[in-house]
């Protein structure tokens, strides 16, 4: 399963606890997700993530 749609089933069983606001944005998610007039390109969003997985920071508590 790819991590953003298991991150969606957590914060949904409430494995991953989360506000208001993101349990919001789940929920849009997840109704976007059935919409005809809307396309999720997986391999657009895994892209993404692989780019900036691949950023650091460079100054800072999390440098390195």
């Amino acid at each position: 399963m790819k991590p953003y749609y298991q991150y969606v089933d957590d914060v949904v069983s409430g494995k991953v606890i989360v506000g208001g606001n993101i349990k919001l944005a789940v929920q849009r998610f997840q109704n976007d997700l059935q919409r005809d007039d809307l396309e999720f390109r997986e391999g657009v969003v895994d892209g993404a993530i692989e780019f900036i997985s691949t950023l650091k920071h460079f100054t800072g508590k999390s440098s390195g």
